[in-house]
């Protein structure tokens, strides 16, 4: 019991012993705020109820000086895990944690909150000048316009940053977004000396971001400021792995090209203009070789590394810590948010957040979360494990540490009589572990979903107990290492402290790794335990050699991103050009459990009803029936001969793209028209190619309906084959359609029919990128006007858009 025993009123007792009974005393979340001079707790409300065994932590939208208080039905009052976890986060955001009894008699404050936030307001008027007619920015670009959409964009951020709010903000094409969010980030950051962080999904918009936004608002702003792309740590060169590799040039020779390599980072590390990073390097490095110098959170030795001072990470990630703001991609945002509840993590912490291209966050989450299992790399980290020159136990067996201590024969032993002989017994396992996962995959997709009565009890028995054999092997190396460690670390006589390396960590590191693993491993194998939360599938890709491999994902990640990312915020801004279904953003809302969060759309300037013609035609098959192809393929073939090309068509599926190819490529070769394929070309390539040669056409599928900007007569033709629905037996997709279902929800409403018209909006927004483009669309799916659904589809189109039913003038 805490000694402040008036930090609750009697009418404070009253409402919170009324709430409790009215939940039949199971656990209740309240949030309060901390009156400090009068050292009370005042305005609690209800925000969640649950069951003893678990209540939802509801806590967005928390401000420093909030309180979140909750009973313990059993009396005690000592946090458990749960608590301590949930205060912890809390805490670092000034909000407090009190438990309390069923009568509220008694309570325990395990985070004291603190006094009420003191950061200080972003001066709207004095950032939004330098958007008008006659400020900074009119008097450094070219050709510069007053936007009324960026200014109210803006506006509305700096609202959400001043007042601690999330929103959702819907800005079309040509509103000028970035600069309308990096002004309220680059201000905030210097007034109040913490940082702000920008999320991108794709690299196009980082480059933006970096080299152009932030470049040309540097001339409008009177003070300097920092920013910072992030890269993950698997990017930087370690000099530590390099040189080792260079002590053991006999081992090294072995391998002509990893020689070739090293050789080459050896002279570019010496030189200034170097970065570090692998994107820095002027030539291509496959993976396998990357991953034998790169660095590795597992291998690192952080500042007892002699190479420490002078390390490509650890120098960036001391920029990173004194920069303003931070640009990084959705992946390294929730890859990091899942870290901080680690305790530890590359970002600083910080309390805005702004995400761009915020459509694609709900989809990273779903990768993030899931614990995939890919038998090849396990196999890869076994053998580097063995036969690395970099592994440490490698390194331990030939005497590259120099240890000279009594343990060194036992060491030694357990290498060679055990270490060696475990892996290759796992090497042995994974394979046929990788053969039993071919056997139970039956499907003619990539993708085979695993549900409780996928299989046989037999082929199910069979797998799962290759599974928990090789698993009980991992597990078992695992404690070979360790007895490792414990001899290394008990030698009396050796001084680790004056060792250039120090093999503990590096063993532990990799130890830790296997671990990881175990972990994915076991998830995977024991599926039918997680089935209400995961979906499971196996999945054959070229690019593994067909090998199987072991996938799953939340079904629902809501939850997921409230509990590792909003919660810490203050503010978070998710805007993208596609977010409202029809003015309403409750599908997102609710995809990404922002429920309570505000929400905004600004329309794009551009003159829709003067720069796009839109064409629908009515007269030809419905796109499921098989002459489908057949029917349209001369009048498509016409229309881009007589367009002289300029084109992008977008496909649903591989297979229609192929047989779309093989129809159109004789009459567009014979009119001189280049034929641009994804896949057949790296994709930035493929778009150099479009941009650079005026008579190109070019067939994508899923990436090419986003971040595809080809402004001009490059491309003034966009044709959309299908509307774009995900396939329904898609695992993630099925799975979600059912759990819909047992809500009593219409699946195809509430999941299928938004997700398809946010993908159909972007793949729109790829024609007008700028006020002079012009160009046509030909929508080749006539459910857009024989489903009921099909006006919702019309309606998501920009304001001004007319559709007609008919082919363009006579193709």
């Amino acid at each position: 019991m805490n000694s402040k025993d008036n930090i609750f009123s009697p009418a404070s007792k009253k409402y919170l012993r009324h709430n409790i009974a009215e939940a039949k005393e199971q656990e209740v979340f309240f949030r309060a705020r901390y009156d400090l001079a009068a050292q009370e707790i005042k305005d609690i409300r209800v925000v969640a109820r649950g069951n003893e065994q678990m209540a939802p932590a509801i806590v967005n939208n928390l401000n420093p000086g909030d309180c979140v208080i909750h009973n313990h039905p059993s009396g005690d009052l000592r946090p458990s895990a749960a608590d301590i976890k949930l205060a912890s986060r809390l805490g670092n955001r000034g909000i407090g944690f009190i438990i309390i009894n069923n009568e509220a008699r008694d309570y325990y404050i395990v985070v004291e909150p603190e006094e009420a936030d003191t950061c200080k307001p972003l001066p709207a008027d004095k950032i939004k000048a330098i958007l008008k007619s006659q400020g900074k920015l009119d008097q450094v670009m070219e050709n510069f316009q007053e936007r009324e959409g960026q200014l109210e964009i803006l506006s509305r951020i700096i609202t959400a940053f001043n007042d601690n709010e999330t929103i959702l903000l819907e800005a079309g094409t040509g509103i000028g977004k970035s600069f309308a969010y990096l002004l309220p980030a680059i201000f905030w950051s210097q007034i109040n000396s913490g940082p702000v962080v920008v999320s991108t999904n794709t690299i196009n918009l980082q480059q933006q971001l970096l080299e152009k936004d932030l470049v040309t608002l540097k001339k409008t702003i009177s003070f300097d400021f920092k920013a910072t792309l992030v890269k993950g740590r698997n990017n930087y060169l370690c000099q530590r792995k390099l040189y080792n590799a260079l002590k053991n040039k006999e081992e090294l020779q072995k391998n002509k090209e990893l020689f070739r390599i090293i050789n080459y980072l050896q002279k570019e590390i010496t030189t200034d203009n170097f970065a570090g990073t692998k994107s820095s390097i002027s030539f291509y490095i496959a993976n396998e070789y990357w991953q034998e110098v790169n660095s590795e959170s597992h291998l690192c030795l952080n500042n007892h590394c002699p190479y420490f001072a002078d390390c490509y990470f650890q120098l960036d990630r001391k920029k990173i810590h004194k920069s303003d703001v931070l640009i990084v991609n959705h992946h390294l945002l929730l890859a990091d948010a899942v870290l901080k509840n680690n305790q530890f993590s590359v970002l600083p912490d910080y309390q805005k957040l702004i995400i761009d291209e915020a459509h694609n966050l709900a989809d990273v989450a779903t990768q993030i979360s899931g614990l995939d299992f890919y038998p090849s790399l396990a196999k890869k980290m076994i053998e580097k494990l063995t036969n690395s020159i970099n592994s440490p136990l490698v390194k331990l067996r030939n005497n590259y540490y120099e240890l000279s201590f009594s343990k060194r024969e036992e060491i030694i032993n357990i290498l060679d009589q055990r270490i060696w002989p475990t892996a290759k017994a796992i090497l042995e396992l994974i394979k046929n572990y990788q053969q039993e996962l071919n056997n139970l995959y039956d499907s003619s997709d990539f993708k085979m979903r695993i549900k409780e009565d996928t299989f046989s009890t037999a082929d199910s028995e069979n797998w799962q107990a290759a599974g928990e054999e090789l698993l009980s092997k991992f597990n078992y190396l695992n404690n070979l290492m360790e007895e490792i460690i414990i001899l290394i670390e008990n030698e009396e006589e050796n001084s680790l402290d004056n060792q250039k390396e120090q093999p503990v960590l590096e063993i532990t590191g990799m130890k830790n790794r296997l671990d990881g693993l175990s972990e994915s491993l076991a998830l995977n194998i024991n599926y039918q335990q997680h089935l209400s939360e995961y979906v499971f599938w196996l999945e054959k890709k070229p690019c593994y050699n067909n090998n199987i491999i072991q996938k799953n994902g939340r079904i629902e990640v809501a939850e997921f991103l409230t509990e590792t990312l909003f919660t810490r915020l203050t503010s978070c801004i998710l805007t993208s050009a596609t977010l409202a279904i029809e003015d309403s953003f409750t599908y997102f809302k609710r995809k990404l459990g922002l429920k309570k969060a505000a929400s905004k759309k600004v329309s794009s300037p551009f003159d829709y009803a003067k720069q796009a013609q839109i064409f629908a035609p009515i007269d030809i098959p419905e796109v499921t029936e098989t002459g489908f192809i057949s029917a349209i393929n001369d009048k498509l073939s016409r229309f881009l001969v007589t367009r002289r090309g300029a084109a992008l068509i977008l496909f649903t599926s591989y297979a229609m793209l192929n047989k779309v190819k093989k129809e159109i490529k004789t009459p567009l070769k014979k009119a001189g028209i280049s034929l641009l394929i994804q896949g057949e070309e790296p994709r930035n390539k493929i778009l150099q190619s479009l941009r650079q040669n005026q008579g190109s056409v070019l067939l994508g599928t899923n990436s090419f309906w986003e971040g595809v900007d080809v402004p001009g007569e490059a491309l003034s033709s966009l044709i959309i084959m299908r509307l774009p629905f995900a396939v329904p037996s898609d695992p993630l997709v099925a799975a979600r359609f059912e759990l819909i279902a047992k809500k009593g929800k219409n699946p195809f409403w509430n999941e299928a029919l938004p997700q398809a018209i946010i993908k159909f909006k972007q793949g729109f927004g790829r024609l007008i990128r700028n006020k002079k483009d012009q160009g046509e669309v030909i929508i080749l799916d006539k459910r857009i006007w024989t489903k009921s659904y099909g006006k919702k589809f019309i309606n998501s189109l920009p304001s001004g858009c007319q559709i007609d039913n008919y082919w363009p003038d006579n193709p």
